[in-house]
């Protein structure tokens, strides 16, 4: 069942390297993952498996019969089929000691990152992961939202689109990520970003050490 490769320099393959990557690197306990994009458990099969319990969360409901095809029978395992918003506001509160979580969105992810932060104090050391395709979807000529890219007092402001904004995606993920440090006070330790072949998908981790 979980024995599939994927393509060489496909984006699977991206996502898992730099999941690798970070899991290999950094000194965190593989207690509790959440997944809040879980799609059809791609990902949390191929590197997740080994936490003490994992969330996975996922609306679709053709992957969320595949997620549960797939896991089921694994106790640790807790499938939830809704919003991942909702389940930030009702949930999160009630799962002790996360370790990782994973924003695999199709979009931007800042709308669950923010929540996440929001309902959420870590206390150890956390993985983040997430996938951004804000700039593919501006490419696309989709409207642009910079909003989604302020965390702080600026967010109110930056509604509209902004083709200048627009021009440094890598910049603007950096800086959400820098004013969520002034907000909530935890550290960054290590922070990657890899783009796909086209550069409109961004890949990124970080390891996050609570504030002091």
């Amino acid at each position: 069942m979980f024995n599939s490769t994927p393509k060489q320099h496909s984006h699977l393959s991206l996502k898992l390297l730099l999941r690798k990557t970070f899991l290999n690197l950094a000194p965190v306990e593989h207690t509790v993952a959440l997944d809040l994009f879980a799609g059809s458990g791609e990902i949390c099969s191929r590197l997740y498996l080994d936490f003490e319990e994992i969330h996975l969360v996922e609306k679709d409901r053709k992957k969320f019969a595949q997620l549960k095809e797939k896991f089921s029978h694994l106790e640790k395992i807790h499938l939830w089929q809704m919003n991942n918003l909702d389940f930030l506001k009702e949930h999160l509160r009630l799962i002790p000691e996360i370790t990782l979580v994973d924003f695999d969105a199709y979009g931007s992810p800042n709308r669950q990152i923010l929540e996440f932060f929001k309902n959420y104090s870590f206390k150890n050391s956390l993985l983040v992961f997430a996938t951004d395709g804000g700039k593919l979807a501006r490419i696309r000529a989709r409207r642009f939202n910079p909003s989604l890219y302020f965390a702080g007092l600026d967010q109110k402001s930056g509604i509209g689109y902004d083709p200048v904004l627009t021009q440094n995606y890598q910049k603007l993920i950096q800086g959400f990520w820098k004013e969520l440090v002034k907000i909530y006070g935890f550290e960054i330790k290590l922070f990657k970003l890899l783009w796909n072949k086209t550069k409109g998908v961004a890949y990124y981790g970080l390891w996050l050490a609570p504030k002091k």
